[in-house]
């Protein structure tokens, strides 16, 4: 109902615009938070043992490391920075948007609408 969004700039009541999926802002829900806490807590933890083990490592070294901990810890270990320009990622938001706004318009109500359905059934202050 939100395409995906957990938040945007009139959440959570407020319409979606075509600018807060440009610039979407997902956050971490807490169990996503907890688990992303816990694996830097154990990479510190494996870093300050290589520190005091007095290891010499590159900054390449660190890379190949951090991949090496994902993996062992069963996570995806992404390659690069990925291929999809903002301009085709813009693009093909826009197209998704266009066909969630038409549902979105269809079910949206005001505040103005929301207030005069309280006025008209007497719940006005």
């Amino acid at each position: 109902p939100t395409m995906g969004l957990t938040t945007w700039k009139g959440a959570p009541d407020g319409k979606i615009l075509k600018s807060d999926t440009l610039v979407a802002k997902n956050y971490l829900n807490e169990k996503e938070l907890s688990r992303l806490n816990r694996l830097v807590t154990m990479f510190i933890d494996y870093a300050e043992l290589m520190a005091e083990d007095e290891q010499l490592m590159s900054m390449q070294d660190w890379l190949n490391e951090t991949d090496r901990f994902l993996t062992n810890n069963r996570r995806k270990v992404l390659d690069g920075k990925g291929h999809i320009s903002r301009e085709a990622a813009a693009k093909k938001v826009g197209a998704i948007y266009e066909e969630f706004r038409k549902k979105q318009d269809e079910a949206y109500i005001s505040e103005f609408d929301r207030q005069t359905e309280k006025y008209l059934k007497g719940e006005w202050p």
